[in-house]
């Protein structure tokens, strides 16, 4: 594999060598250079020639038998003998590359894991790792997909509630013979202490048919098959799965894991387009609610609902109902989980805010995605169903300056803090109860400017008679639409949660587009003589004349309102180059002319911005904007498809033959709008580029490559040369990422955080004299999830912020259980995030939780790493204020960093805790215990107490009280702990 990947970078180190040397210059300019040109072409053809992989040429035409066992979206075969499905499209494109011809053996899933062992087979797939398997065949590298185990029951089922594992014991369960899910199963009996009565089946076929049938209660099998008319009412133990070969075969693997590099570095979506063509249109597949989700939902029936009134299309009276993209989108999700809603009026949003926290509705439908802004109004929120942008809106011919401008909005609307507060004086803000309010004060000059979501202003932009309004696209408005409820109905809210998971997106789109329809006003013949007197007195004065006049004003209004509203719709009137919505129509209108193409999409933006909107102000950003995009439009708009997709974001769609091409677009981009000039200042431009590739076929997707390339232009900001090309370790790290960030909200409302507890000992009698708090998370769906994976997402997304909050109060709840029984306590140490202290509520919002629990400012100390404390400039004043308000300090791996005296002289500690590798076993000279003992009396001289950690053996223990450690943590003492055991071992 190193030699194969090494052999890779020659190739593309090679080409990339070739388009420096080629760079904007033809072969044939190159040539008539003399025998150098001549020369270095040869070098270059000979060196690809030596490095074409011979594993492939040695596979052409090879015959491979591969195991097909019959599965429902995975492997299937019809009657005539044609076969698709995920397995068999992931084999044929793996034969693009390697060449091989399949002789395909049908057989069940186990003959065919006995045939590979036996040698009568080359390749099966949908092969998961196991130690045991591992000793019997060759594991492909890379994984052919991920799977789950799920349990399902007959739809219509209501004896069995989700992952209530318990409530399973004693159900007859069907299970595939053979399958790697079986052994999944067998875990969960295990773990839960459970049993269950298996039935086992040859085929899928037979398996459906036994619960159809009645004959078993439910179906074990990985989530890697069409799910028909079932109800998932268990999920449990993520895997990934490999294709296998005999033991020894790893020839054959190794070309396999060849063409998958290949498929790879082409085609990175390649799995999980399979998966999305095959697995994500189950038919009438839902998840069951748990037990106290469902008794929930049996006793509340009628869910009363409030939104924002007359905002239309989201929610407005109409033929004597109410209607409304937010009230339909509820009351299907609601649906979907068995309940009804009943719309509640109101005349104002503030209304509906307060009603909701004093209990008289249940919940409002259209509150903004923001955990922030839902703590402030005291609500909890779901996840967002719908995604939406704001419009600025003002008066034509009527511009205004942003420190004087009258602003209309409605008050309690998140806009207000999120956009208006920041960019205008609240004095010359004005509140109206709804948003057909905000724009008639626009239109009648009461105020300058309003700021309504995307689809209402449609609406009533369509209804601007005349266009005496214009309307601007905010590009960094963007939010989610969540449904709040009552802070306190955490159950309602986790079942809304799993109904907009259930819920079907064509239905979401069918209600936006039913309401988002053409739903422009007339114009009345007395609104045009109000607006137009002028016209009027032509009329009177010469009849005809007026005919002919008013004829060619209707044609020019009807011209002017047309090209408003495409202008509106497709381009973006800073840069003057289409928006996004422009770029895909008119890329999807032109796919025909892709096919069979290589095609890329380059996805850029400005380096730092940012900066340069706080140095030179938001105008000279704005003009940096307009003059990329000329450059851009002038320089390669001719060529390839341009847009402004957001703020300093721009997108380039065309085809290409070899990789030199879009090296070169780079370098003339880089070379050719690398400087703007503002009054005699010159302002470099620097650019982060992302590339997605891929050869158009019918199935190709612009969204798609639009994804990548914005995963690749973000990954580009952390390059040396701000260029990064979109590849399959992004798409795998993406997922995991995305799928952490999907489950953490819900995870954390849901209790799936736990708080586990390590002791901290006296080594002299074996005491405990205080105890480290540590976050755990056991994933209903996922299971056990390391907190290496998902601590470093949480502290990039910022939800780290939450999630230590959720751990003092937990420690806070224990303590005062604790305390009002008058049982043991110990000083509990509590991880500090470095997010926190860029907060600027931190130290209230730790306050708050310690006076509201009463705790002794003696019992709690946080804890944090050398790392946070490196930056002392900015964490000085932070802790100084911390040890005013009473709180003990400890430094984490004290030691592991650089800067660790010169943190001593500076910042006040309590406690130091020595880094575990000082305790390491390869420390043969005793260096590291020097420098133990040396640490140990300069603690002592600086009134320290100290602490070391990671101690797992007695003679570590005797040393660290030789030299006068008395304190330790570590494996010799205790593990972390759940809370049950620790309070336990404290009793």
């Amino acid at each position: 594999m190193f030699a194969k990947s090494c052999g890779y970078g020659i190739i593309y180190g090679t080409y990339y060598f070739g388009a420096v040397l080629c760079q904007e210059e033809s072969v044939f300019a190159m040539m008539k250079k003399g025998t150098k040109g001549i020369f270095i072409l040869g070098v270059l053809t000979f060196v690809l020639l030596l490095i074409i992989p011979a594993k492939k040429l040695n596979a052409e035409g090879q015959r491979v038998r591969v195991g097909y066992f019959n599965m429902s979206g995975y492997q299937e075969i019809s009657e005539s003998g044609n076969r698709w499905g995920f397995g068999y499209d992931f084999l044929q494109e793996v034969a693009r590359y390697t060449g091989w011809e399949y002789e395909y053996v049908d057989a069940t899933w186990e003959e065919c894991l006995e045939m590979v062992e036996n040698g009568e087979l080359d390749i099966v797939t949908c092969v998961k790792r196991t130690p045991e398997r591992e000793e019997k065949y060759e594991f492909s590298t890379y994984g052919v997909g991920m799977s789950c185990t799920v349990i399902t029951v007959e739809p219509d089922n209501t004896l069995y509630f989700y992952n209530d594992f318990a409530g399973y014991d004693g159900i007859k369960l069907g299970l595939l013979k053979g399958n790697s899910s079986n052994l999944s199963i067998g875990n969960m009996e295990k773990e839960y202490g459970i049993t269950f009565d298996k039935y086992i089946f040859d085929t899928e076929a037979e398996l459906k048919e036994a619960l159809h049938t009645g004959e078993i209660d439910a179906v074990a099998t990985s989530d890697q098959r069409v799910l028909e008319n079932e109800k998932i009412i268990a999920k449990y133990n993520i895997n990934t799965y490999y294709a296998v070969s005999k033991k020894g075969n790893r020839e054959i693997m190794d070309t396999l894991d060849g063409a998958m590099e290949q498929i790879l570095l082409f085609h990175p979506y390649f799995t999980a387009d399979l998966h999305e063509k095959y697995f994500t249109n189950n038919t009438g597949c839902k998840t069951a609610l748990s037990r106290e989700e469902q008794a929930y939902a049996d006793s509340h029936k009628i869910l009363r609902m409030a939104s924002s009134p007359e905002s239309e299309p989201m929610s407005y009276y109409e033929d004597g109902e109410y209607r409304g993209m937010v009230i339909d989108s509820v009351r299907a999700m609601a649906k979907e989980v068995g309940m009804e809603v009943e719309y509640v009026a109101v005349d104002s949003y503030k209304e509906a805010l307060t009603l909701l926290r004093s209990g008289e509705i249940d919940l409002i439908g259209d509150f903004y995605s923001d955990y922030s802004w839902g703590e402030r109004n005291h609500v909890l929120i779901t996840r967002p169903y719908v995604n939406m942008q704001y419009v600025q809106v003002e008066r034509k011919g009527n511009p205004f300056d942003s420190s004087e401008a009258r602003v209309a909005t409605c008050e309690d609307y998140f806009f207000n803090t999120m956009y208006i507060d920041k960019h205008f004086p609240k004095k010359n803000i004005l509140y109206f109860a709804t948003e057909k309010e905000c724009i008639e004060a626009v239109r009648e000059g009461t105020a300058d400017v309003t700021f309504l979501n995307q689809y209402t202003a449609g609406v009533l932009l369509r209804n601007d008679r005349f266009l005496k309004l214009s309307g601007n696209t905010i590009y960094d408005s963007t939010h989610g639409v969540s449904i709040a409820v009552q802070k306190n109905d955490k159950t309602l809210c986790r079942i809304l949660n799993k109904a907009i998971s259930n819920f079907d997106t064509v239905q979401l789109k069918q209600i936006e587009e039913r309401h988002t329809a053409d739903r422009t006003e007339k114009v009345s013949l007395l609104y045009y003589i109000y607006y137009n007197p002028f016209e009027v007195v032509l009329i009177i004065c010469a009849f005809f004349c007026l005919v002919v006049g008013i004829l060619l004003y209707f044609i020019f209004v009807k011209k002017k309102y047309d090209r408003h509203i495409y202008e509106l719709a497709y381009r973006d009137s800073l840069s003057g180059l289409g928006n996004i919505h422009h770029f895909v129509e008119q890329t999807e209108k032109q796919w025909l002319e892709y096919r069979g193409k290589e095609v890329f999409l380059l996805s850029l933006d400005i380096s730092h911005f940012t900066t340069i909107n706080e140095t030179y102000g938001r105008n000279v950003g704005d003009m940096v904007i307009q003059y990329t995009g000329d450059k851009l439009d002038a320089l390669l708009g001719q060529e390839y498809m341009l847009a402004r997709s957001k703020v300093d974001n721009f997108l380039m769609f065309g085809s290409y033959e070899e990789e030199e091409d879009i090296q070169r677009i780079l370098e003339l981009i880089k070379r050719r709008i690398g400087l703007f000039m503002y009054k005699g200042n010159a302002i470099h431009l620097n650019y982060n580029f992302g590339i997605a590739r891929e050869r158009s076929t019918s199935s190709t997707s612009i969204n798609k490559l639009i994804d990548r390339a914005e995963m690749a232009r973000k990954a580009a900001k952390k390059e040396s040369t701000h260029i990064r090309f979109f590849n399959g370790e992004m798409e795998q790290q993406l997922c995991r990422e995305k799928m952490i960030e999907d489950s953490m909200k819900s995870a954390l409302e849901g209790g799936e955080f736990q708080v586990y507890y390590q002791p901290k000992y006296c080594m002299t009698n074996n005491e405990i004299i205080g105890a480290e708090a540590l976050v755990r998370w056991v994933s209903e769906e996922y299971g056990f999830m390391n907190p290496a994976d998902f601590i470093p997402v949480f502290e990039s997304n910022g939800f780290i912020v939450e999630l230590d909050f959720y751990v003092v109060e937990q420690v806070y709840r224990m303590l005062r259980r604790r305390l009002d029984r008058g049982e043991k306590t110990v000083r509990i140490s509590i991880n500090q995030s470095r997010v926190l202290f860029a907060q600027d509520n931190y130290i209230d919002r730790l306050n708050a939780l310690r006076e509201k629990y009463e705790i002794p400012k003696d019992l709690i100390e946080l804890e944090l790493t050398e790392s946070i404390l490196a930056n002392m400039r900015d964490i000085r004043k932070v802790v100084a204020v911390l040890r005013e308000n009473g709180y003990a300090l400890s430094v984490d791996d004290f030691g592991s960093g650089y800067s660790s005296l010169n943190m001593l002289k500076e910042i006040p500690i309590d406690t130091l805790k020595i880094d575990k590798d000082f305790l390491s076993n390869e420390d043969k000279s005793g260096r590291y215990r020097k420098v133990i003992k040396k640490v140990v009396e300069l603690a002592e001289d600086l009134h320290m107490d100290i602490i070391c950690e990671g101690v797992e053996k007695r003679e570590q223990a005797e040393f660290l009280m030789s030299i006068g450690c008395l304190y330790a943590q570590g494996f010799l003492y205790a593990k972390p702990m759940p809370e049950e055991e620790f309070l336990k071992l404290l009793s």
